[in-house]
């Protein structure tokens, strides 16, 4: 719930607000990009796209003009990320922002992978997030290659266990669906045992996803509720998104009968 609360958002919007103000003031540019990007994220959390997007791209020209790679690595992936999100706005725009996604979380790749040992953990989790975009796309040549490279260097369960969720809805999407529902309940596992269960949404999505895809509605059905009811009580926007999904499954339930 606090990973989706606005009004903790909000409170950590606040208080960064005084942090940017203080590394403008310092002149410390490195803390400043940090900051910044901390606080697009925040409002990319909260689906607050046009205020998110001068805070991102402040700090990735920053991060950009100071060239170094950890920090360039880490605002990458907020851009790309806020890319990733985006067609939730502009849905009209949705191939175009993804393949800056692309391009954004590629390049964060190819600097961790420069950097060697030390970036391996961004490694793991840059190449689990491309995979995810890439998912999107339906492009699947690259999809469990990048999956395999992100196992490589993911050692926590919290983090294999959403390795393990990209690739079950990867596996939808190619009609394996036996499989993706053994990946997924893996998944599941790894996330209730590591204390991950914040994603549980996540999970609902891509489960409901799946029992569409095989044709259990009632089970979509009721996976589409849980999601919109964690979103709606905490106040966050996207609970209009998983209202939709439900909706559309209860007509075409209607039109069965």
């Amino acid at each position: 719930m606090l990973m989706l609360n606005r009004g903790y958002h909000r409170l950590f919007a606040d208080i960064n607000n005084w942090g940017i103000r203080g590394a403008r003031r310092l002149g410390d540019r490195p803390l400043l990009s940090r900051v910044l990007s901390q606080q697009g994220r925040t409002h990319l959390l909260m689906h607050e796209f046009t205020t998110a997007k001068p805070f991102l791209d402040e700090a990735l020209t920053l991060a950009r003009e100071l060239a170094l790679p950890g920090l360039l690595s880490s605002v990458l992936e907020f851009c790309g990320r806020f890319r990733d999100e985006e067609p939730r706005q502009y849905p009209q725009q949705a191939p175009g922002l993804m393949t800056e996604a692309v391009t954004l979380l590629d390049e964060a790749i190819r600097i961790d992978r420069a950097a060697g040992p030390e970036a391996a953990r961004s490694l793991g989790i840059h190449t689990r997030m491309l995979a995810n975009v890439l998912v999107g796309l339906a492009r699947w040549d690259q999809v469990f290659a990048l999956l395999g490279e992100s196992a490589q260097h993911t050692a926590d369960d919290r983090n294999r266990s959403r390795i393990l969720l990209v690739k079950a809805k990867a596996e939808t999407g190619l009609g394996y669906f036996d499989a993706a529902a053994g990946t997924l309940g893996q998944a599941w596992q790894l996330a209730d045992t590591s204390g991950a269960t914040r994603y549980a949404t996540e999970f609902d999505a891509a489960f409901a996803t799946l029992a569409e895809a095989r044709g259990d509605l009632p089970a979509a059905l009721e996976a589409w509720r849980r999601a919109w009811q964690v979103y709606f009580t905490a106040g966050h926007p996207r609970h209009a998104e998983f209202a939709a999904k439900f909706s559309a499954v209860e007509e075409r339930i209607r039109r069965r009968r």
